[in-house]
């Protein structure tokens, strides 16, 4: 036989390499387990630094962030001025933009922190939108005058008596005809012409839009320090704002104290980057400047079978803007609070009394629905929610859907606003839509945490195997090479002594 052709010295070469292979294989699966290279492959791509993967990930997200606009149309003006009916609105919409994202002026700072400036740009998507808002004219309510009267009425009796003089001076109307981008981006309005240029300190800008003075106060140069060492830091994730223009709170909400929870924007996170290995049950606060408060996001469920591994979704807490919950009653900046699932944000924008909700008043007072018709929450399409991929930490899809509104106090001093008394008047609402992951996101989870770990599971086997089997074929080759030489010895002996030879009778 062929093995038996083999020189011996060779076979016993052949079991001690195997010998050494197997122990190499066993070592090698042994620290598979233990060490799980795997982990720090995949800290070394997620790491922020510059130059790295996750870095331009950070600075330019591939996101495709769409914003959908839902406007108020008021379809009974006349009516509701002469107090013959409610206000009733219908929604017009949506009219969509893509959201584009980048941070500007980085640094890396020697405590462990990163320091930037977000800036965002919007760009209309024809295709996606129900018309042309450069077209589409609506009945919107007057938000110059309506804000302005409601902002002085804790002033004096003169203030009053001048904002209403000035009001008739420039012919406010209750009701405006606007095309949908007059109402978002800007419109000349005699109002804020003239607060601009007398109260420059005030009203800094000359045409009025909303969605233009929310992109304002998310493109001011804010600069935000977040974490990328959470170990320096106590209490405190990876990733999260450890300070938004040099102070862990808001600015505008200094007013309640720096040792209050509201406006404490420490922990919060502003980008869609979570902190990698997220455990399941935990709670998240974000920030957008815009919403000019942090909004705290809780775990709701875990899901496998979507994308074919695990995620986490996360849904706004129903009480997040609840009056009753003690967490919110630093925002009450006077009394009688704003109603249950109503938010006040007026320190943001001018001191005039905007507020935000859910879309319809989801979650909020039910009279409200009483108040202002044509409103019909449902949670399937006003709900408030993101899907992370909790051991990378990335945001896989999202629907950020807030209400604008207008929290008109009892303005019977002026005779043009006096309808609106007490009203809480829905303007807009505004949907950010992620639905689904880019594809260079996709590629990297599916690369990271479904193939590679497969892999190495495989070659964990493997090696196992082979550290077991090599040991097991040397010590076959060892014995059966020694079973061998004891054989032929044993014939050697046994010839020597005269047995089995042939005697001749000659």
């Amino acid at each position: 036989m062929w093995w038996a052709s083999i020189p011996k010295n060779m076979k016993i070469k052949a079991s001690f390499l195997l010998l050494i292979l197997g122990l190499l294989f066993g070592s090698s699966s042994l620290l598979l387990f233990i060490f799980n290279p795997l982990d720090l492959l995949i800290e070394k791509v997620l790491e922020i630094k510059p130059n790295s993967f996750a870095f331009e990930l950070w600075k330019n997200p591939p996101y495709e962030v769409m914003i959908k606009a839902y406007i108020f149309n008021v379809t009974n003006g006349r009516a509701f001025l002469d107090g013959e009916e409610k206000l009733v609105l219908n929604e017009v919409g949506p009219y969509v933009y893509k959201e584009m994202v980048f941070n500007t002026n980085i640094s890396f700072n020697e405590n462990g922190t990163l320091s930037f400036i977000g800036r965002r740009a919007i760009k209309l998507v024809p295709g996606l939108s129900v018309g042309d808002p450069s077209k589409d004219t609506l009945l919107l309510p007057n938000v110059p005058l309506l804000g302005a009267v409601s902002a002085m009425v804790d002033q004096s009796f003169f203030v009053k008596l001048a904002v209403g003089q000035l009001s008739l001076l420039v012919s406010a109307k209750e009701f405006l005809n606007l095309t949908v981008d007059e109402y978002l981006f800007g419109y000349n309005d005699n109002l804020i012409t003239l607060a601009s240029q007398f109260l420059p300190n005030w009203i800094d800008f000359s045409r009025f839009g909303i969605a233009d003075r929310i992109i304002a106060l998310d493109n001011a140069s804010n600069i935000a320090s977040t974490v990328l060492q959470p170990e320096k830091f106590a209490d405190i994730g990876k990733y999260s704002l450890i300070e938004f223009r040099g102070s862990p709170h808001l600015e505008e909400w200094s007013n309640i104290g720096h040792n209050s929870t509201c406006g404490l924007i420490k922990g919060a996170y502003l980008n869609m980057i979570f902190p990698p290995n997220l455990p399941e049950g935990c709670n998240l606060v974000l920030y957008r400047s815009g919403f000019c408060r942090p909004i705290p996001i809780r775990y709701n469920h875990t899901d496998t079978k979507k994308y074919g591994y695990k995620t986490y979704t996360f849904t706004i807490n129903d009480n997040f803007l609840a009056t009753d919950d003690p967490d919110n009653h630093c925002y009450c900046r006077k009394w009688p609070c704003i109603r249950k699932g109503v938010g006040d944000i007026s320190p943001c924008y001018y001191g005039i009394p905007l507020t935000i909700s859910q879309p319809h008043f989801l979650n909020a007072d039910p009279k409200l629905l009483q108040e202002i018709g044509g409103l019909s929450p449902d949670p399937q399409k006003h709900s408030f929610y993101i899907v992370i991929h909790p051991e990378s930490g990335l945001t896989l899809e999202a629907k950020f859907r807030l209400q604008l509104n207008l929290n008109v106090p009892n303005t019977s001093f002026n005779y043009r606003t006096r309808p609106f008394n007490d009203l809480v008047l829905p303007l807009l609402w505004f949907e950010l839509s992620i639905d689904g992951p880019p594809t260079i996101i996709k590629i990297a989870i599916q690369l990271l945490y479904v193939i590679l770990p497969t892999v190495q599971n495989i070659f964990k086997v493997i090696f196992a195997l082979l550290g077991i089997a090599s040991p097991m074929v040397a010590a076959w080759i060892y014995f059966s090479e020694a079973h061998s030489e004891r054989k032929y010895h044993k014939l050697n002996v046994v010839q020597g002594n005269g047995i089995g030879k042939i005697v001749s009778k000659g």
